[in-house]
């Protein structure tokens, strides 16, 4: 059984590659200011929980590289529509950064009204 120093560090690997994937991509090198602020971090659930600690090693790893603060902002609720929600309504612009769940974009549009739960339009 790993202790949790290890899955820490195995945590932080992961987070780390996927960072770098994203950060690889060509959408990025369009714009070598980015990011000029403080970049929100959304995660559709509460802290403490296994989405919050990635979404913290994350942003400590590219604040680290970046040199510009990513900020974990966590807004549970409703399954993690309400943080879902928040993301898909952010401006396009890069400063708002998240993850949706499986559970948001799947489940959740068959038992909500489509006006208050089209999150693939809005991420889109």
């Amino acid at each position: 059984m790993a202790t949790s120093s290890a899955r820490r560090k195995l945590l932080a690997a992961a987070a780390l590659a996927l960072a770098a994937a994203s950060i690889a991509s060509p959408s990025w090198a369009q714009d070598a200011s980015y990011p000029s602020r403080p970049v929100k971090v959304i995660v559709p659930f509460g802290a403490g929980g296994t989405a919050d600690l990635v979404a913290r090693i994350v942003c400590e790893q590219l604040t680290e590289r970046l040199r510009a603060p990513f900020v974990v902002e966590n807004r549970p609720g409703a399954g993690g529509t309400i943080g879902s929600d928040l993301l898909a309504k952010a401006p396009p612009d890069g400063y708002a950064l998240g993850r949706a769940g499986a559970s948001r974009g799947g489940g959740a549009p068959a038992c909500r009204a489509p006006a208050a739960s089209d999150l693939h339009h809005g991420l889109a």
